[in-house]
């Protein structure tokens, strides 16, 4: 039987650690050279691409300007009324470049004033703007329509000494052709007046008159046997408002266009007609239209 040496089961039990080791030198040094590899690929990469763009900054080349350089000068603002040749001077310009040459007659003048015509000729002032006549549209009104007298009189009424015919003014107001008014004064009654007066303040119009009375009777007309108007005058609260020539066969007058507000209409018969048989005026009909 052998018998081991000694030591002998130690070398044994190391064995087994002495494989190992050839296999851990071979996967380090694997390692290694990947990392070589790796530092190298990259290394390469970086040169190449240097490389190139060294190449293209030495291609391009920039080419200096042949000129002279350009070079702006401030300078002070131009004053409102200078002349173009002060402008001029004062005016940006290229370092060196020629100073154009303007006319010394031109003036620079500011956008917010008016440029005179001519040289010392004072500003022309802008027209106003006139507005014209303003048309307001007519408004409607009421047609007129006979106002009723609240009460009448007369300058004088003529009544019969031998009977009880009277002719009162009311007569001339009733609307009826067989009735009238006759003045009571002596003579053929120029200056004799009528009036009617409204219960309250109206829109006067229009006044219509029957110049006579016009009416035949016994074969008789009346209109010529009797005075009648020659001129009428038509006031209204005692002012005036107008005057009327009546011809001689004019039997029928209205005044129109009065357009006046009062309560009192008053007829003057300034001039009349005389009659052929009768000196007293005779008036059958007065009406007063208008609008309340």
């Amino acid at each position: 039987m052998q018998t081991a040496a000694p030591g002998g089961p130690r070398r044994q039990a190391a064995g087994p650690r002495n494989i190992r080791k050839p296999y851990l030198g071979v996967t380090m040094s694997g390692l290694l050279v990947l990392l070589f590899g790796y530092l190298a690929l990259r290394a390469c990469a970086t040169d190449g691409g240097e490389a190139r763009v060294d190449d293209a900054v030495a291609s391009a080349t920039v080419e200096p300007p042949t000129g002279p350089v350009a070079a702006l000068v401030p300078v002070a603002p131009v004053e409102p009324g200078a002349t173009t040749e002060q402008a001029a001077t004062s005016a940006p310009r290229a370092q060196g470049a020629p100073v154009a040459q303007l006319t010394p007659t031109e003036q620079v003048t500011p956008t917010d004033q008016v440029t005179p015509t001519e040289e010392g000729a004072p500003f022309e002032e802008r027209p106003s703007i006139e507005l014209g006549p303003i048309e307001v549209a007519p408004q409607p009104t009421r047609p007129a329509t006979r106002l009723e007298p609240h009460r009448v009189k007369a300058s004088s009424e003529w009544s019969s000494p031998t009977s009880d015919n009277r002719y009162p003014a009311e007569r001339a107001f009733d609307g009826d052709l067989n009735t009238a008014w006759n003045e009571g004064v002596e003579g053929p009654g120029a200056g004799e007046w009528l009036e009617a007066e409204l219960a309250r303040p109206a829109l006067i119009r229009r006044v219509e008159l029957v110049t006579g009375w016009d009416l035949r009777r016994r074969g008789q007309d009346l209109f010529t046997a009797n005075a009648h108007v020659r001129e009428v005058i038509l006031l209204i609260d005692g002012q005036e408002v107008t005057r009327r020539q009546v011809g001689v066969d004019e039997r029928f007058v209205s005044l129109e266009g009065i357009d006046v507000i009062g309560s009192r209409v008053r007829l003057v018969f300034a001039q009349v007609y005389a009659g052929s048989r009768f000196q007293d005026l005779a008036i059958p009909r007065v009406e007063v239209w208008g609008t309340e």
